[in-house]
């Protein structure tokens, strides 16, 4: 359903884009390659017409020798736990395969102890936990997960602290992830390696495993495969904080409705515009919002019965100014809820999902310099609305695992050295004549959303687009002092 209220362009040429696996466009018509970048934590990737990316959609499973994938993959491993005793210490396992696998008498083994399975069926694409201790893994992930979200494991190795999960048989001498470097081997029930993974100062020099060792581990750090990648190489691997997620890169396609708009020119009227049409859900994250105007557009809604959550960053360049903290208290007054993320979840995206169907996305924080009031002065930034429920659901998922990571804002603590009880409402005016009108297209589009760290440097996005493109490739930054050589080259 078009939009009245809007310009609408129709694309006339359908190009082809870049395929990873070809290293090259497939040329049916002249193509050009549109990258909108939007700040240092969070890109979508736009493409019109038809796209042919490889391994978008999932990280497929990669054999080093070309074989059969295995059976099971480990997908996660915490070795060296914040907590006393590192009780929370955990592996996990994915199927990646599209059948259950029944993993009775099948172990996990360091060479010294050994873990052994009873008798349970992995369904295709699950992830099972095998902990320590159950009760106090259940305890440090509620810390880090959001409420409906709350992560289980289906197995304990060690005290049998919770009678609802399965303890497992041990062999051995005890089996524990030492923190200096260790194997971890997944067997099958006749004893055959099906994955292997060793790190830090393990000598591990069997099969299974094709590069030296992942880095030690620092506290509170889970090293995390990459989807279903395996190489038996360090590349599989990233190593996160505690509670972090990984998403690999996803592809949304269809027909619908694309926005784009740019600072200082439209970027307050087409936020205005889509705010006020909100009807259900507000979830907003933000670096910086000290713009009292779209503060005003945000309580309005909280008034109409608009669900509202704000994510905010709590150490920005320069701190959190009093704006800011009188803006979050005011929306925390009329019933919204706000949090704070902390180190070492540090937040730096600007983007809202509007009743889990619209997604915008900016470069520019909600200040008057960034989505200024009034469009003669500002910032030049770029934003993208994106009208489709399943990219508002991806967007939405992320916000909720980094919100609920966040800390909950307290008006009666955080706010008791608050100064400013009044925000200016002075605008600031400039020199400067808007050119840029929003552009609306309603076309086939192919969108995928780009997070950092997660997927911002492979080639299934940024790198991707850029090693790949034949005619030009625009970048406009705000700093290039520390750019990265592999884009350079690229």
């Amino acid at each position: 359903m078009k939009n009245p209220n809007v310009k609408y362009y129709q694309i006339q040429n359908k190009p082809q884009f870049p395929n990873p696996k070809e290293g090259k466009i497939k040329q049916k018509r002249s193509a050009k390659l549109v990258v909108l970048g939007f700040g240092i934590c969070l890109v979508v990737l736009v493409y019109i017409g038809v796209l042919d990316f490889a391994g978008a959609i999932q990280i497929p499973y990669i054999s080093s020798d070309n074989t059969t994938p295995p059976n099971l993959l480990i997908t996660e491993i915490y070795p060296n736990s914040a907590i006393k005793n590192e009780l929370d210490e955990y592996v996990a396992i994915t199927n990646p395969c599209t059948h259950s696998i029944n993993i009775e008498g099948w172990s996990i083994t360091d060479n010294e102890g050994k873990i052994i399975f009873p008798s349970f069926s992995v369904a295709p694409g699950e992830k099972i936990f095998v902990t320590r201790n159950a009760s106090v893994f259940v305890e440090q992930m509620s810390n880090v997960t959001s409420k409906d979200k709350d992560i289980f494991p289906d197995f304990e190795y060690g005290s049998d602290s919770d009678p609802k999960v399965s303890q497992m048989q041990t062999e051995g001498k005890a089996f524990v992830l030492r923190n200096s470097g260790d194997e971890v081997i997944l067997q099958d029930k006749s004893g055959r390696d099906v994955d292997v993974v060793i790190y830090g100062d393990s000598s591990y020099k069997g099969g299974g495993w094709q590069d030296e060792p992942l880095r030690k581990p620092r506290e509170g750090m889970i090293f995390k495969r990459k989807g279903f990648q395996d190489t038996n190489q360090c590349e599989d691997w990233l190593l996160l904080p505690f509670g972090a997620s990984y998403h690999v890169p996803e592809k949304f396609s269809f027909s619908g409705e694309v926005t784009v708009f740019v600072s200082p020119d439209c970027s307050f009227s087409v936020l205005q515009r889509e705010i006020d049409d909100a009807s259900s859900s507000l979830f907003i994250n933000l670096y910086q919002f000290e713009n009292p105007y779209l503060m005003d557009i945000v309580l309005d809604a909280l008034n109409r019965g608009v669900n509202v959550c704000l994510l905010l960053e709590s150490n920005p360049v320069g701190g959190i100014r009093d704006e800011e903290l009188y803006i979050a208290e005011k929306i925390k007054e009329r019933g919204g809820e706000v949090r704070f993320s902390h180190d070492p979840f540090i937040n730096h995206a600007k983007y809202v999902v509007i009743d889990n169907k619209t997604t915008i996305v900016m470069t520019e924080n909600w200040k008057n310099t960034g989505i200024p009031y009034n469009n003669s002065f500002g910032n030049r930034g770029w934003g993208i609305v994106i009208k489709n429920a399943g990219v508002a659901n991806y967007f939405k998922e992320v916000f909720f695992e980094d919100f609920y990571r966040g800390k909950e804002f307290l008006i009666d603590t955080d706010t008791e050295d608050l100064k400013t009880k009044v925000l200016t409402r002075e605008i600031p005016e400039g020199s400067y004549a808007p050119v840029f009108e929003p552009l609306t297209s309603y076309y086939n589009f192919t969108v995928i959303p780009v997070l950092a760290p997660d997927t911002a440097m492979c080639n299934e996005t940024i790198l991707g687009a850029i090693t790949s493109a034949e005619e030009s490739v625009y970048v406009q930054q705000f700093s290039t002092g520390r750019f990265d050589s592999v884009l350079i080259n690229g």
